[in-house]
């Protein structure tokens, strides 16, 4: 589905990914995780043929994205996390671009409209921050592509909204169609991922692998003081103590929250 090999990408002087390796497999949903500025919104350009590699090879879907050919966006779209406001409703725009893809259907388009509660006929640019990504999210849903790609799509959202969008993207998942997302909500989102990727300071990948095999690498105990062993990789505290997670294999199988082991491979010690 995705397999990106030995990727060089620069902007200026400022070296992004050097060597960067990346290979998913499809019928699942991906977290990309990371520290702001890493290259994650980067990686999505590359991946939807919006930005070009400097060096090294990009696959989607069985296309070079940097080709830009037709049947790769008939088959993948992309939704950013800065939207757009164009001058038009949601529902003016799917019927115009809508037929571009060819398993776009109005009525999936209309249905998610109405579990977000949103006015699809009104203008893009007259709605809230959270309304607007809702409108974006009913469009490219309705598109009903093999590959999604959303860089934080529950940004700006209410309780309600991340509810719905984690209920909906389980239910595509379902389909067999593939998503790649990227969030700073990992508490809320966590428990769509079926494989996790994170990223340092550095853009390099410091972990990448399905969340089921994590306690094969990482344990987590509770103690009753602040953790000084340099065997813990991070901690969080709470009512009953602080929870130290290490990076060893686990005998509970329980699972290990994964703010938990992104702070500790991105050197943010206490969560």
């Amino acid at each position: 589905m995705i397999k990106v090999e030995n990727l060089l990408f620069n902007y200026g002087k400022k070296k992004v990914f050097d060597h960067f390796q990346l290979n998913l497999s499809g019928g699942s949903i991906y977290g990309i995780l990371g520290p702001n500025g890493v290259g994650k919104t980067t990686l999505f350009q590359l991946l939807s043929g919006l930005t070009f590699p400097n060096d090294g090879r990009v696959i989607v879907n069985g296309h070079v994205p940097k080709k830009r050919e037709e049947g790769f966006y008939q088959k993948m779209v992309y939704l950013p996390e800065d939207l757009t406001t164009p001058t038009v409703s949601p529902y003016q725009y799917v019927k115009l671009l809508g037929p571009m893809y060819p398993n776009y259907d109005e009525q999936i388009f209309l249905t998610y409209s109405e579990r977000f509660g949103i006015d699809y006929n009104q203008v893009f640019n007259t709605m809230s921050a959270g309304v607007l990504r809702k409108a974006w999210l009913a469009v490219v849903l309705s598109y009903q592509t093999p590959l999604l790609m959303l860089d934080e799509p529950s940004k700006a959202m209410d309780i309600e909204g991340q509810r719905l969008l984690r209920k909906m993207l389980l239910e595509i998942q379902a389909e067999g169609r593939t998503i790649v997302l990227s969030t700073h909500h990992l508490r809320e989102m966590e428990q769509l991922f079926d494989h996790v990727t994170i990223m340092n300071e550095t853009g390099h990948v410091v972990l990448s692998q399905p969340v089921d095999t994590l306690t094969q690498d990482f344990r987590t105990e509770w103690i009753d003081v602040k953790p000084t062993s340099t065997a813990v990789i991070s901690y969080e505290r709470s009512s009953r103590g602080y929870l130290a997670l290490f990076k060893e294999p686990s005998d509970s199988g329980s699972d290990i929250p994964l703010e938990l082991i992104y702070n500790g491979l991105t050197k943010r010690k206490e969560v």
